[in-house]
């Protein structure tokens, strides 16, 4: 908890700031420590098997309710095991979890979870996305710049925050380079 710790407010009136006071809940929204503390959830996660992993795993997620007055939303999680995972270690963690249990891939902050063995069809979501853009515009009525603006403005900003976490592949990079030419 040295590394961990949460914003702190104040407000200026006159020129001067007043008392700090501290936010109640949570991480604010877009927290860039967000994402890390997913991460080592979903790394230790990953790697139970029992329901005594899953309790001791739930007792350190207490601590940390605990120390940092952050509680876990059993409303906002879900659990998703691996296929092979036995059915009663599901079920008997599943009624001490209280959570949902989720059978599919899911998304996190609008990325895969899971990228799985091919990141090309993890992401390729991003490829639909420019192409859904692109079919909106009326193409007949915009100038060059218009759509040069409109490349540079709209469509390369897509993948920016995708590009933020995962590296590309080099297909799928290529792939939305055409969308943008052919739009071009």
């Amino acid at each position: 908890m040295q590394c961990v710790q949460s914003v702190s407010y104040s407000v200026v009136v006159n020129g001067r700031p007043g008392k700090k006071f501290y936010p109640s809940r949570g991480l604010r929204q877009g927290d860039p420590l967000s994402p890390y503390l997913f991460l080592i959830c979903v790394e230790g996660l990953s790697q139970m098997a029992t329901l005594n992993e899953w309790r001791s795993m739930y007792e350190i997620l207490e601590g940390y309710e605990k120390a940092s007055g952050q509680k876990l939303n059993k409303q906002k999680t879900s659990i998703f095991f691996s296929t092979n995972t036995k059915e009663n270690v599901k079920s008997e963690i599943y009624k001490e979890a209280g959570s949902y249990i989720c059978d599919r891939y899911e998304k996190y902050l609008g990325l895969p979870a899971i990228v799985g063995r091919s990141k090309y069809n993890a992401l390729r979501g991003l490829k639909e996305r420019v192409w859904k853009r692109i079919q909106n515009w009326k193409n007949g009525f915009l100038s060059k710049v218009g759509k040069e603006i409109l490349i540079k403005a709209v469509l390369q900003a897509i993948p920016t925050y995708t590009m933020s976490v995962f590296k590309l592949p080099q297909r799928l990079c290529g792939e939305i380079e055409q969308l943008f030419s052919k739009f071009w």
